[in-house]
C-alpha cells in the first residue's frame, strides 16, 4: 500500500468514526488502526499526534463540505445570499465538530470566488482576497473564543438564529451593500 493510500485510509477511518457520533476525544488510535486496516506505527508515521490526525480529518471533511456547498448553490441566489448560506453552513459543521483551535487560514481561498462574484471587476484581486480573509479570520476568532464572544457581543453562536444574525452582520460590515 502506498503512503498516500495509507494516509487516506487513516483519514477516512477517523471520518467514519466521527460520522458514527463518536466524540473526537473518545476516539483511540487503536480504533483508527483497526478501522483503517493499518498498524499503529503507520498512523504514528503519518501523523504526529492523534489530535493532529483528528484535526486533519475534520478539516478535510470541512473542505469537502465547502466545495460541495459552493458547487450546489442555486443560481437564483444573489452572490451575497450564497456567501451567507455557505458561511452559516460551514459554521454549523465547525460547531458540530468541536474545537478547531489550530485553525486553517487556507479556508479563505474557498471564499475568494464568492467575494469576486459580489464585487465583479470593481475591486482588485488583493482587495477581494483581503475581504475573504477578513470574513474567515473573524469567524474563526468568534469560534475559537466563543465564550468570550458571547460575553462581549451577547451572541451565542451555537444558536442557529444568533449564528445567522452574526454572519449577516459580519457580511454587512465587511462587504457594504451586500
Amino acid at each position: 500500500m502506498t503512503e498516500a493510500v495509507a494516509r487516506e485510509k487513516i483519514l477516512n477511518a477517523v471520518k467514519s468514526l466521527l460520522d458514527e457520533g463518536l466524540p473526537s476525544e473518545k476516539i483511540t488510535v487503536r480504533q483508527i488502526a483497526q478501522r483503517a486496516g493499518v498498524g499503529i506505527g503507520t498512523i504514528n508515521y503519518h501523523f504526529d499526534t492523534k489530535e493532529k490526525l483528528v484535526f486533519d480529518a475534520i478539516i478535510d471533511r470541512l473542505q469537502g463540505h465547502m466545495v460541495s456547498l459552493i458547487q450546489d448553490q442555486s443560481p437564483a441566489d444573489t452572490p451575497a445570499e450564497r456567501l451567507k448560506q455557505i458561511l452559516v453552513s460551514a459554521a454549523g459543521l465547525v460547531i458540530e465538530n468541536g474545537d478547531l483551535t489550530q485553525g486553517d487560514m487556507g479556508t479563505a481561498y474557498y471564499f475568494v470566488p464568492l467575494v469576486r462574484d459580489i464585487y465583479g471587476d470593481s475591486k482588485s484581486e488583493l482587495e477581494i482576497k483581503l475581504t475573504a480573509f477578513s470574513l474567515i479570520s473573524t469567524l474563526q476568532a468568534v469560534f475559537l473564543k466563543s465564550r468570550e464572544f458571547r460575553r462581549y457581543a451577547g451572541m451565542d453562536i451555537t444558536d442557529e438564529k444568533q449564528l445567522q444574525e452574526t454572519v449577516d452582520t459580519l457580511i454587512r460590515i465587511t462587504i457594504p451593500g451586500a
